[in-house]
C-alpha cells in the first residue's frame, strides 16, 4: 500500500471511529430525554422496593427507570474499559512473543544448513 493509500486508510478509520462515537452519544442522549420525559410523565406513580438488607422503601417509577439507565450505563462503560485495558495487556504481550519468534527465526536463518539442529 503506498503512503496515500495508507493515509487514506487511516483517515477513514479515524472518521468511522468519530462517527461511532458521535452515534453512541446521540444514543445516550436520546434514552436519556425519552426517559426524562417517562419521569416528569410518571412521577407521581410510586413503586416499593424490598431489598434483602435494607427495608422496603417507595421510589417513583420514573426515577426508578431513569436511575436504572444510568446505572446501566456507567456499569457498562466501566465493562468496556476493562475490556480494553485486557485486549491492551494481550496484544503488548502478543507483539512481544512476535518479536522473539523473529529474532528466532533470524536466527535460523543466518544458520548454515550445516550447523542448523
Amino acid at each position: 500500500m503506498d503512503g496515500d493509500g495508507r493515509l487514506f486508510y487511516l483517515g477513514i478509520v479515524g472518521f468511522m471511529g468519530k462517527l461511532k462515537f458521535l452515534l453512541i452519544l446521540s444514543a445516550v442522549l436520546l434514552f436519556g430525554t425519552v426517559g426524562g420525559v417517562f419521569m416528569m410523565d410518571n412521577d407521581s406513580v410510586t413503586v416499593a422496593i424490598d431489598l434483602l438488607f435494607y427495608g422496603p422503601f417507595s421510589l417513583p417509577l420514573g426515577r426508578l427507570v431513569l436511575y436504572s439507565f444510568f446505572l446501566g450505563l456507567v456499569f457498562g462503560t466501566l465493562l468496556c474499559v476493562a475490556y480494553v485495558f485486557v485486549q491492551s495487556l494481550e496484544l503488548r504481550r502478543a507483539r512481544k512473543d512476535a518479536d522473539s519468534y523473529k529474532k528466532q527465526l533470524d536466527h535460523l536463518r543466518s544458520l548454515s544448513l550445516k550447523d542448523a539442529p
